[in-house]
């Protein structure tokens, strides 16, 4: 099999020159192809190391071929780059990764993997590569993401260093924002740092608008991130990434119609080259915005009327002292919500450490622990795509497993940011009132002080739940110390 290949890998540099840009595509996807199959076979069949690295010096010659009819080729040179990694060639492998750079920095994978194969050799040499790279592409947060771990990793002074060397020209301003982003992934209060230097350097820049707005939204100030994009010029927030972030302010702030309007506004086609996987996430994103629009008037009416009629029950989450208040969803939900008042009323919640912190998703709250007394059980589901309240920001619901629909219990989460996917799959039972900004300040080394029960509301329904074999009892037998145990 191997010589089959490699047979053909030696017949196709015959076909090479010149040819007309698909026919170069075609032969290079069959160089490829081919390369991966010889390699892969080769090392399957045999433990000879010398047979092996014959295969990778003919595939060497191969590449090398198809390199001089077309020298130009980026991929081509990344390829030939990585089999002279194979041969511990580094000083042939370092030119071409600096031919597969050159011959298209936007290409950034050619320069990270350049900047990868010197880390683990000469750590100097792959930040200086880095450092080379963003010479060229200054606003590119992979490199900058890159970079910043080298630095933490082997020179974490570096990282202020290059920051004061970028701020010293106005054109340094947005790599200084780029890289700030990055470091914001890795050390948050480093970047809070920098960034409070740079905004006061360049407070109406557009770059530096934007790294803040990113930050922010980060941080889950959603409304300061959509208050710092509407500084910025309408032409300076054209840029897909920036409408899109922009969208999501206005999404997290239920502005739905707004922010619709604003995703629409993105031009999908023109992402499927320049930025494929941002064009994955609007093409599955925008059908859930157009959804949240087209049912928001209907979720207000229904406030306006459960207001009206003030029957559902209110509770208070305390958290380290700062009051959450929610209304639950008695009519949608009634078992859910009735067992959520006779735990709370059991005193579960009370002095509970945060179970999970998810920033920008959601805060789980309710986990049981080993000294927890209280027999197993679980909640059947209560959720249907077509009576479902909306899964926004502030929405409460039961935390289940993914794969078990009556698998809730004593744990429940409040959402950040809207999660319409969630819709007709989990148990939304109520939402936040006020306070939302106290979920979202969470940074999960928070305490539920306890959940106060301000109003029970109208319902006299007795919750059900699901013993370990299957048999549905009333809760509060459970809560009462029935002599179930627990269950593993």
């Amino acid at each position: 099999m191997t010589n089959t290949v490699l047979a053909l890998l030696l017949l196709l540099p015959a076909h090479l020159s010149p040819l007309s840009q698909d026919t170069v595509e075609t032969s290079w996807r069959q160089l490829q192809s081919l390369t991966r199959e010889a390699l892969t076979t080769s090392r399957e069949l045999t433990d000879d190391t010398d047979q092996v690295a014959r295969l990778v010096t003919e595939l060497v010659g191969a590449h090398e071929r198809f390199l001089q009819a077309h020298p130009t080729h980026a991929q081509a040179w990344l390829a030939l780059a990585r089999l002279r990694l194979d041969q511990d060639d580094m000083a042939a492998a370092d030119a071409a990764f600096a031919k597969a750079w050159s011959s298209d920095p936007s290409y950034i994978g050619s320069g990270v993997a350049w900047a990868e194969a010197w880390m683990n050799r000469d750590s100097a040499r792959g930040i200086a590569v880095l450092d080379q790279c963003i010479n060229v592409a200054p606003a590119n947060l992979v490199l900058h993401i890159n970079l910043v771990n080298a630095l933490l990793m082997f020179d974490s002074s570096g990282i202020e260093r290059r920051f004061n060397a970028y701020i010293q020209t106005p054109q340094g301003i947005e790599t200084a924002a780029t890289m700030l982003e990055a470091l914001n992934r890795a050390d948050a209060i480093a970047a809070e740092v920098l960034l409070s230097r740079l905004v006061n350097i360049a407070p109406d820049d557009d770059a530096v608008l934007a790294v803040q707005a990113r930050i922010r939204r980060g941080q889950n100030l959603f409304g300061t991130a959509r208050h710092i994009l509407e500084r910025l010029d309408p032409a300076d927030r054209i840029a897909p990434e920036r409408t899109y972030l922009y969208a999501d302010t206005c999404y997290a702030e239920h502005d739905f119609e707004h922010a619709n309007a604003t995703m629409q506004s993105i031009d999908l086609k023109s992402l499927e080259i320049s930025s494929p996987s941002l064009h994955r996430r609007l093409t599955f994103l925008n059908p859930l915005r157009q959804q949240a629009a087209d049912q928001w008037p209907l979720e207000q009416d229904t406030r306006l009327t459960e207001a009206l009629d003030a029957n559902n029950p209110i509770v208070v989450l305390v958290i380290d002292g700062q009051e959450v208040w929610c209304e639950l969803f008695q009519d949608v939900t009634p078992n859910t919500v009735a067992a959520f008042l006779a735990v709370i009323e059991h005193g579960f919640h009370n002095d509970r450490p945060t179970a999970y912190l998810h920033r920008g998703f959601r805060t789980i709250f309710g986990e049981r622990t080993d000294s927890d007394t209280m027999p197993q059980w679980t909640l059947p589901g209560e959720f249907d795509p077509a009576t479902d309240r909306m899964h926004i920001s502030g929405a409460l619901c039961a935390f289940r497993n993914a794969s078990r629909p009556d698998s809730a219990d004593t744990r429940f989460y409040v959402l950040h940011f809207p999660a319409p996917h969630l819709q007709g799959h989990r148990t939304n039972f109520g939402r936040v009132i006020s306070g939302l900004d106290v979920i979202r300040g969470m940074d999960g080394s928070e305490r539920l002080d306890e959940i106060r029960i301000v109003r029970p509301g109208s319902s006299t329904l007795a919750a059900q739940a699901i013993t370990p074999d299957g048999q549905r009892v009333p809760l509060k037998s459970l809560l009462n110390g029935a002599a179930l145990g627990d269950v593993e």
